[in-house]
């Protein structure tokens, strides 16, 4: 994607659009179009620790000054304390992101293209300038911003830093009680040290959420490269926390420009949105030191891996994009970590004991299972693997009476034979925004997907069975599990499926989860039903980014996220638009051989489009506000709206 200065004729139009790099082990860099970082987690190297986790800001941004015996001038672009703003951003000329981030800028001084990008497999990020020197003698000077805190903090305490210099490096040591040191390296420009502070970086996206919105960086000194006239210069500045430096910049520069192309061509497919998608899926498959395996990052750039976001987010990512050892190796990882028939909802920072707190995560791995042992055929796996859909099933199909010997997290199997989970204090469906004790969806009891998700894992055994050579014990009870679903969910007045049915009634609110009743593998309702909750959704929930969490006409309909902490988790699943549920809609439509217009695959798929050129170029957002212009929000970079989009529409 190229932009021209026509888009950076303001501050506020510069910081619109975002840009991210990964690199592979769940570190991350990123900032805006004219690089003024807006958000706590803007930064040069947000590394990965403990990958992919306990990550830290470690270099925040360069501030760039070009200087003459006539003039000065400032290519950084910053919001300060104060409304105070300095526009770099007018001599930026051109950008582009097709393969990596490159920048334009001209002053009348010179010209240089700036280039970042990072090293797959390590906390390495790498910046080049080419410069172009006019007619007289200039000097650039390269001020790195530094910092060391936790990605969702800040810090404005610097008092322990130490700058030592080595021969071939500076070196930053955070404290000396902490092993991590920030390498530095300039190759063609010369670094002098000069402590000093950058105060006051305003961050207006965190100022939206309603938290802390400014922090100071931390200035160890300066690179500077002196230029004759008419003379060009390469200048490498490499910051990395890894203790090897030893890297070869023109090698790791080629693999970061060729590395998007390369899983394009292993996809095999033509079409160019569809290939957008496959590089933007590069981005969450990382490994995970604890496992020595692969493992998905649910969302950038607050979140780790979570398991229910893992499962839905696999297929599209891996099997769609024939990633295939990828698959295995991921699906390898949330098998270690089954415990008592129950998978992870999540993989703490800190190395605590993972949260057993969901319903779908265990339902989503059989799904995410038989989708790869269809594309592979991997029989070798699947005989691993059986015993844990097996005890996963036994689980699932365990009594009120026996779950509450062995666990508080209540879920167990009914008369009906459908799946009852949790109480009203709890949050364990995909709907599980809670702001203190204030449970914002409740959805305790016998939830419409969770049973349709049953339903799919029962058929799903019933059909694996008989390639690892099993009784089919399975097939019969999913018979009666489709009889209650019907009579248990089919809202016979409305003509649609009931949301959530518990011992205080039926929930008739209209929400997107009724869809996965006709899009898995093994659909539950598959009669005149089904076309009418498809249309019941389409006329109600649909929108080009994605599907409402809450039809506009109920009573708790919350159409924008924006503000505190409450206000926004308050609106998280009452209204607000989710793009990955749109994956199993398209899959359903496809079922269905819908001829409506405006929810056909293609029509549906020409109107998001738009999103990978809206907040984080290349990628789609977690999240959009329910009605026009649907603005972007939650994480701008999320692992089951790219996966989901991609699955369904190369299935």
């Amino acid at each position: 994607m190229t932009f021209t200065n026509e888009e950076f004729l303001s501050f506020e139009e510069g910081i619109k659009k975002e840009w991210m790099l990964t690199n592979g082990i769940g570190g991350f860099a990123g900032s805006t179009l004219i690089n003024s970082n807006t958000r706590r987690y803007h930064g040069l190297l947000v590394a990965a620790l403990n990958p992919p986790v306990n990550r830290h800001l470690v270099v925040s941004n360069i501030n760039e000054i070009v200087e003459t015996d006539r003039e000065t001038s400032y290519l950084s672009s910053f919001e300060c304390s104060g409304n105070y703003i300095t526009e770099g951003f007018h001599h930026i000329t051109y950008f582009n992101n097709d393969t990596i981030p490159t920048w334009i800028y001209r002053t009348n001084a010179l010209e240089f293209t700036k280039e970042i990008w990072m090293v797959y497999g390590q906390n390495t990020t790498i910046v080049r300038y080419h410069i172009k020197n006019y007619s007289k003698n200039s000097k650039v000077t390269l001020y790195p911003l530094v910092n060391f805190r936790d990605y969702h903090g800040e810090r404005t305490d610097f008092s322990p830093f130490e700058v030592v210099l080595h021969e071939n490096c500076t070196e930053v040591k955070f404290d000396k009680t902490i092993p991590v040191k920030l390498k530095m390296i300039g190759d063609g420009a010369e670094f002098f040290p000069k402590t000093d502070l950058f105060f006051g970086m305003a961050y207006r996206k965190e100022r939206e959420r309603g938290l802390t919105d400014h922090e100071n960086q931390y200035m160890p000194g300066f690179f500077e490269v002196n230029l004759k006239p008419n003379e060009e210069k390469r200048v490498d500045i490499i910051f990395t926390v890894e203790e090897d430096i030893n890297i070869d910049i023109n090698k790791s520069y080629k693999e970061a420009r060729e590395r998007g192309d390369k899983l394009v061509k292993k996809a095999g497919y033509k079409d160019p949105f569809v290939n957008a998608l496959v590089k933007a899926s590069d981005a969450f498959i990382v490994d995970r030191n604890s496992t020595n395996g692969k493992t998905i990052i649910a969302g950038y750039p607050w979140f780790t891996d979570w398991g229910r976001d893992t499962l839905i987010a696999l297929t599209g990512l891996t099997i769609s994009t024939k990633r295939y050892n990828d698959a295995k190796s991921i699906l390898n990882t949330f098998m270690r970590y089954i415990k008592d028939g129950l998978l992870p909802n999540v993989f703490p920072d800190f190395g605590e004991k993972p949260g057993y707190n969901t319903v779908d995560a265990s339902l989503w791995f059989f799904e995410a299972v038989y989708n790869y042992y269809k594309a592979t055929k991997d029989d070798k796996f699947l005989k691993v693997v059986y015993p844990k859909l097996e005890e996963i099933f036994n689980r699932y199909r365990m009594t009120k009476e026996e779950i509450e010997k062995i666990d508080t997290e209540i879920v167990y199997s009914c008369e009906d034979n459908l799946i009852y989970q949790g109480n009203e204090h709890t949050q364990l469906t995909w709907m599980d925004a809670k702001v203190g004790d204030f449970v914002v969806t409740p959805r305790f009891g016998k939830a419409v997907e969770i049973n349709a998700l049953w339903y799919n894992a029962v058929m799903i055994m019933a059909d694996l069975s008989s390639k690892v050579k099993k009784e089919d014990k399975y097939s019969s009870l999913a018979r009666k599990i489709k009889k209650s679903f019907v009579t248990t969910f089919w809202y016979e007045k409305g003509q649609y499926l009931y949301d959530v049915v518990n011992e205080n009634g039926t929930d008739t609110s209209i929400r997107p989860n009724q869809i996965f009743a006709i899009a898995l593998n093994f659909p539950v309702i598959t009669d005149s039903k089904a076309k009418k909750i498809f249309m019941n959704v389409a006329e109600n929930l649909y929108t080009p980014v994605g599907l409402r969490s809450l039809v506009p006409t109920d009573d708790k309909y919350r159409s924008v996220y924006l503000g505190d902490i409450w206000n926004r988790d308050t609106a998280y699943h009452q209204g607000i638009v989710w793009t990955w549920p749109l994956g199993a809609f398209i899959t359903a439509g496809k079922r269905l051989k819908i001829k409506d217009k405006r929810f056909t695959t293609k029509q549906i798929i020409e109107n998001i489009k738009y999103t990978l050129k809206e907040e984080t170029l290349g990628q789609i957002n977690e999240i959009f506000d329910a009605e026009p212009p649907f603005t972007p929000r939650g994480c701008y970079a999320q692992a089951w709206s790219v996966g989901e989009i991609l699955r369904a529409i190369t299935e």
